[in-house]
């Protein structure tokens, strides 16, 4: 819903980038049905999350045929499609060959939020990472399983409810989402201040969503630097001399030390100094949310790296909230108490 549909006076996909839920699971967790719950929320067919696409032709005309692009049961995600679902999640155009034409393109401009789910972590890529919202879920213990025929029984008696609860909380966020401000704003800031705008709608307190991002987001940098050979050895380098300064190949000898002949040996490991430098810069955000810094300069005809550690602030803050008189010139954004995202809850729960 937030990719597309319109509301009064304003497109709910104005939102911007929409972040990629991925949810960790353990074997047991019931993650299928609960990836298809939300995607089918809006939609009469039960068409649940489709395997990984061959190519991105494949993928721009899944993206365009749903509102959400949900892969299922993921154990891996290629270099190409990590990026490519990056793109999608932020708004890409796609461009392929018209299938049985040699000259005629395929065009396409489409973004779309995407739930990916499987047995471990299958993001490893730092662009996709950076842009995914991180959900573990505990497994489904036996006595609380139920048949998948009730399941969805209950799910289509509550649908209704479902949706008119999310009705109102985009309601609730597009009346206030231009009084929302912040003092510096996150990645994937337009959709951190559409959420920020719904909390009154959805009674969280204020400043709870993006602390709650934010601690969600360090997960996610932890998860990109711990998947990275060269970002363990880096981390291992700054925790023991604090300061690294020299040529991008003696850095790679150094952290080749540091990992060791077993580690350097493998395919993810840089084989030259120029592979190490885009290394670095695809990692720089999350070793920045660490604060190891890569800095990149020249002497002479020499480039020279520097890695420092650099103490990182408390960066949860709370947005400046609008004024009663914005509240009350608004009227709309009012949501009115029988019909709070409160109650709905109450009668999905009743309902289910």
């Amino acid at each position: 819903m937030a990719a597309g549909g319109r509301l009064p006076d304003r497109d709910v996909s104005s939102v911007g980038p929409i972040p990629a839920p991925r949810c960790p699971r353990r074997t047991g967790s019931g993650q299928d049905d609960r990836d298809a719950g939300p995607s089918q929320a809006g939609r009469p067919a039960r068409d649940v999350g489709s395997g990984a696409p061959h190519d991105v032709r494949d993928l721009a005309i899944h993206a365009m045929h749903n509102w959400v692009v949900a892969l299922d049961n993921v154990s891996g995600i290629s270099d190409w499609l990590s990026d490519a679902l990056a793109r999608l999640a932020t708004g890409a155009g796609f461009s392929t060959r018209r299938l049985y034409t040699d000259s005629e393109e395929f065009n396409s401009n489409v973004t779309r939020p995407v739930m990916l789910n499987g047995i471990g972590d299958v993001i490893n890529r730092s662009d996709l990472l950076d842009r995914a919202l991180l959900v573990h879920l505990a497994p489904i213990s036996e006595e609380t399983r139920r048949l998948e025929a009730d399941f969805w029984a209950d799910f289509d008696h509550a649908r209704p409810l479902i949706i008119g609860a999310l009705l109102d909380v985009v309601s609730g966020a597009l009346g206030r989402v231009d009084s929302v401000q912040l003092a510096s704003w996150p990645r994937m800031a337009d959709f951190a201040r559409f959420v920020t705008a719904a909390e009154p709608a959805l009674r969280w307190e204020t400043g709870a969503f993006l602390k709650a991002y934010y601690a969600n987001r360090g997960s996610a940098h932890e998860l990109a630097l711990d998947a990275d050979p060269v970002a363990v050895a880096l981390r291992d380098l700054v925790a023991a001399q604090g300061l690294w300064e020299g040529r991008p190949t003696a850095l790679l000898d150094r952290l080749g030390e540091l990992a060791g002949d077993a580690i350097i040996r493998q395919k993810a490991w840089p084989k030259a100094a120029h592979v190490l430098t885009n290394r670095l810069e695809r990692l720089a955000p999350n070793l920045r949310s660490v604060g190891i810094h890569v800095e990149h300069s020249r002497t002479g005809n020499q480039r020279i790296v520097a890695v420092r550690h650099v103490p990182t602030p408390e960066r949860v803050q709370s947005p400046s909230q609008p004024s009663d008189a914005d509240d009350a010139s608004n009227a709309s954004s009012k949501i009115p108490p029988e019909r709070s995202p409160v109650d709905w809850q109450k009668s999905v729960q009743v309902a289910a």
